[in-house]
This record gives C-alpha cells, sequence and structure tokens, in this order.
C-alpha cells in the first residue's frame, strides 16, 4: 500500500524495543488515493502523508511485538488491549473506513465447550462504536454497539460458524451517516449491512467524536487466555465498498473465505461424477394428504403415528395445493406463527433434494429446511415419545430430534426490506453454525427461485438462484457424528407469512463406477 507521495517514517518497533518506551509519534495527515488517511504496519513502517497533526500510538500496557510474516505484530498482554492510537478531533466524520488484521492464538467455534470458556474480545473500541467477539454455544458472534449525535445507543450482532488459530483474518468497518448504512467485512468480504435496532433511518455520529483507538484484546480464562493480536491498522476518510477496499488491503490481506464468515462461492452444483435416481416427486396437483400436529395427540400426550398420510404440519399454519403447487400460510404471521411441514417418508443418507419457493413478500420472511432429521439417538421423529413441538423454534434446534438445517432465505420488512445476506448451515441437537454461505435469494426477486441441495458422505452443499450458496463437511469430529438418513421437513418463520413451492423431488446420489480403461492392443511379434 506504498503511496506515490512523500511520507514519514518512524520505528516504532525498534524504538519500543530498544528504549523500553512503547510509544511513539506517528504522521496523521491529509488524504491518499482512495481516503486513506493512514497505514500502521507495526513493523516500523507507517505510510501516510506528509503530517498536518500529529497523534500518538502505544503498545497496551505490557503488550508485546512478535513475528509477523515478515514483518511485526502487536499481542496484548491478558487483560489489557495491544494497541491505542490517540486521534485528533475532527478526524472522525460523517463516512470513512476503518480495518485492521487480527490473529488468534486459538480457534474460536460453537459447541458445548463455549458453554464454559466465557471467551469474550474487544477487538475494536473508536469514540462511536465497537466490536467484541464471543464464543457461544450456538454460534461464535460479532456484537457492535454504535452511539449517536444523540447519545443513542445500538447494537447489532453477526454470526459467524468459526475462526481459526494461527490465520490472520482482516476485520473491516465502513460507515455513511447519509444512508445511515455500517458495513462489516471479513477478508475483504461484506458480511452484512449490519441491522441495527431500531433501525437507523437516519444516523449521525457524535459531535464532537472525541477519544482514542482501542484496538486487540484477550479473552477466557487466564490460565488459557485467548489473544487476538493486531497489524496493519487503516483509517480510510471514504465509506469504502467492497470493490474499494479489496483494492486497498490487497498489499497485505489474504481475500476470501472458506466457511469462517459470509462465505462468496463461485459456480454451481456439479454432478458429473454422481449417478441420480429418482426416489421421490411430491404430488402438488392433488389434494395435500396432510394431518395436522393436533391431530396426533389427546390429553396433550402423542397418542398416534401419522400413518397414511404423506406429510404432517406443525404450528399454527395451514397447508393446500392449489393450481399445481403447494402453499403454506400462517395463521398468526408475527414472532408466535411459524410453522413446519414434514415428509413422512425416511430418505437416505446420500441423497439430492430439490424444490422451488415462491415468497409472498420477498422482503419480509426467513426459510429453512430441516433434513437427515430422526430422533435423538436414533429413532422416528414421530415416536409417541417424542413432545409436541407447534413450530416453536428450540423445540427442533434443541429438542429431542437431531437433523441439519439451513437458512437459504431471510429478509425483514420491520428493517427496510433489509436481506440478511448470509445462508447458515446448522447442526442439531444444540444450534451450532458450522457454515456460513450466501443468500442468493434475497436479492433475486420474487421468485420461483430453485433450491438445490446435495448431501453425500457427509459433504453438505446448497445452490439456489442457480448459484453455490452454502457448503460444510461434517466429518463426524465435531457436534456429534454425521447425520445419516432422516426425514425432510420445510418451515417458515411467522413474518413469512405465505410462500408457494413449485415441486419437490429427491434422488438418491451415488457415485458413478467408472469404466476399466481400454488397453492398447498387444503388438504382434515378429516372426
Amino acid at each position: 500500500m506504498r503511496q506515490r507521495h512523500k511520507r514519514a517514517r518512524v520505528d516504532i518497533a525498534r524504538r519500543a524495543v530498544q528504549s523500553g518506551i512503547a510509544a511513539a509519534l506517528l504522521t496523521w495527515g491529509g488524504t491518499s488515493r482512495g481516503g486513506q488517511v493512514f497505514h500502521l504496519s507495526l513493523d516500523g513502517d507507517l505510510r501516510s502523508l506528509p503530517a498536518r497533526e500529529a497523534i500518538t500510538a502505544e503498545l497496551g500496557p505490557g503488550a508485546t511485538f512478535v513475528p509477523a510474516g515478515a514483518g511485526q505484530a502487536v499481542e496484548p498482554q491478558v487483560g489489557q488491549p495491544a494497541l491505542h492510537i490517540a486521534a485528533p478531533d475532527g478526524r472522525w466524520t460523517d463516512q470513512g473506513s476503518i480495518g485492521f488484521s487480527m490473529r488468534l492464538n486459538r480457534t474460536l467455534s460453537s459447541g458445548p465447550k463455549a458453554r464454559d470458556s466465557n471467551v469474550r474480545i474487544q477487538l475494536i473500541k473508536t469514540p462511536f462504536f465497537s466490536a467484541a467477539l464471543s464464543e457461544r454455544v450456538s454460534g461464535l458472534a460479532l456484537d457492535l454497539r454504535l452511539s449517536d449525535a444523540k447519545n443513542k445507543e445500538y447494537a447489532a450482532r453477526i454470526n459467524w460458524s468459526h475462526l481459526n488459530s494461527a490465520q490472520w483474518y482482516h476485520l473491516a468497518f465502513s460507515w455513511n451517516s447519509a444512508t445511515g448504512r455500517f458495513d462489516c467485512f471479513l477478508n475483504g468480504c461484506l458480511q452484512e449491512r449490519v441491522r441495527f435496532k431500531p433501525w437507523l433511518d437516519s444516523w449521525e455520529p457524535p459531535r464532537p467524536a472525541r477519544g482514542r483507538i482501542t484496538l486487540g484484546g484477550t479473552g477466557g480464562r487466564d490460565t488459557a487466555p485467548v489473544t487476538a493480536a493486531i497489524d496493519n491498522v487503516t483509517l480510510h476518510d471514504q465509506a469504502l465498498d467492497q470493490t474499494a477496499l479489496r483494492k486497498a488491503i490487497s498489499g497485505f490481506a489474504r481475500i476470501g473465505l472458506a466457511g469462517e464468515g459470509r462465505t462468496e462461492y463461485l459456480g454451481k452444483l456439479n454432478f458429473h461424477t454422481y449417478d441420480l435416481e429418482l426416489l421421490y416427486t411430491a404430488d402438488f396437483s392433488s389434494p395435500l394428504n396432510v394431518v395436522h400436529e393436533d391431530q396426533l395427540f389427546e390429553d396433550g400426550k402423542r397418542a398416534r403415528r401419522p400413518e397414511q398420510h404423506e406429510w404432517v404440519l406443525e404450528g399454527p399454519g395451514r397447508a393446500r395445493t392449489e393450481q399445481g403447487a403447494l402453499h403454506l400460510e400462517s395463521l398468526k404471521p408475527d414472532k408466535n406463527g411459524h410453522i413446519v411441514l414434514w415428509n413422512t417418508r425416511k430418505f437416505p443418507e446420500n441423497c439430492l433434494i430439490e424444490f422451488d419457493v415462491t415468497p409472498a413478500n420477498p422482503t419480509n420472511g426467513l426459510n429453512i429446511i430441516f433434513f437427515a432429521a430422526q430422533g435423538r439417538g436414533g429413532g422416528d421423529i414421530f415416536d409417541l415419545k417424542q413432545p409436541r413441538r407447534e413450530g416453536v423454534f428450540r423445540n427442533y434446534h434443541s429438542g429431542d430430534i437431531d437433523a441439519y438445517h439451513i437458512s437459504y432465505w431471510a429478509c425483514d420488512k420491520v428493517q427496510g426490506g433489509t436481506p440478511r445476506r448470509t445462508a447458515n448451515i446448522r447442526k442439531n441437537h444444540g444450534f451450532q453454525l458450522v457454515s456460513c454461505g450466501t443468500d442468493n435469494i434475497a436479492a433475486a426477486g420474487k421468485g420461483p427461485h430453485i433450491v438445490r441441495l446435495l448431501k453425500y458422505d457427509g459433504r453438505i452443499l446448497l445452490e439456489t438462484a442457480g448459484k453455490l450458496a452454502a457448503v460444510w463437511i461434517d466429518r463426524g469430529e465435531t457436534h456429534g457424528p454425521v447425520l445419516k438418513d432422516g426425514l425432510i421437513g420445510l418451515r417458515q418463520m411467522g413474518h413469512t407469512g405465505r410462500a408457494a413451492y413449485g415441486s419437490l423431488t429427491v434422488y438418491k446420489v451415488s457415485r458413478k463406477k467408472r469404466k476399466p480403461a481400454e488397453l492398447p492392443p498387444v503388438p504382434e511379434k515378429k516372426k
């Protein structure tokens, strides 16, 4: 990220080590191309324009310089931040971008171990926003807080599946008060237009915004703390989009992800190595053979199995067929109106599921597909010992069934029809977030949208709207063994209201048998 301008250079690493003074005078100059105010590399090189104002950068108490690729980074002491940068007043404008590289000393993820790990790491704190990592049972969370000119605080959360240890990630934030946008990027990939609640129709940063930038920290137990080392701190006075940010960090950060955050995938499903055998096609041209969960219960207990019925509807809704399509509708289109429609067939471990979906309101709703669903420890989800589920989400992800599920479409009208952007793969029991892909449906109009889900030997690949959306390989090493055969369920959250499904087809998947290579003819021996 060298600019074609005269630069000031301060070897803060050497000065701090030799003199024992963990502070240096840095230049905070005018803007360069791309609106860059400064780039602090922490290996002795601060790239900026000629100084107009001076700021001070200093290490946190007990912080040390550690090797980082070709240079150095700063690692914090337990319970302390890694770095402070004193920012002059007036530098926090109505728009801008700030980013930094970070490296964790252990992998953070979801799962039962997170219940007792108590890991929360403050990654950045500025005069008007902060971000912290929290390891949770249901996933790794990036918790954000933002304040405005009226001293009102907003909170939001971005869920990730994991961040690997000993690997450098680049985290960046971009804001623009004129549009009310606050975006988060991981390795140059836009994670989300952060949806603070209440929604920011208009927003002004505190005036004047005074204070320093604090970066890096530790969390967890003192005996085995998790640390976040810091490198490559950059500030721009422009709200960078994904293209501009990737260009700005290309010299020192890896672009792209592999399932850690919202990962962008190229291409689509490829079946050239598989054989597909048609197992089932739902007949939506005839009246739906469905039974409601209530009809399976007597005196509050499950009294019968859904024998002779092809579908079971759970929750306050109705399911019917009309004009060759399945229509699911919530009778309570609010937070309590969630419904699930199960197909009562058990499908094999290796299968391809195809259906198309058309939400009645493409700007409001959240749809999910359950697959490989079975009772906990085996058995059927309709065994008589199974409790009532009635659409309440916790009864599906943390109740008496095991399953995978993918939220493949999510959009919230209350927050301006804003897409969530992610297609999340979770493994249950326990609501374990294992991979974050891309919601290709939310920005693709009304539909119908084709959904294809391939499950083969622990591999889970989702394709939506003709694009690969999410990928995960379950090796049975975390969150329990690989789930094999089981049931399929279509779930709609209450605010989806209504959605139509034009088809549902399931194929059995197997590897193509390779034909023996033809051997060349044996040459005849000369007589």
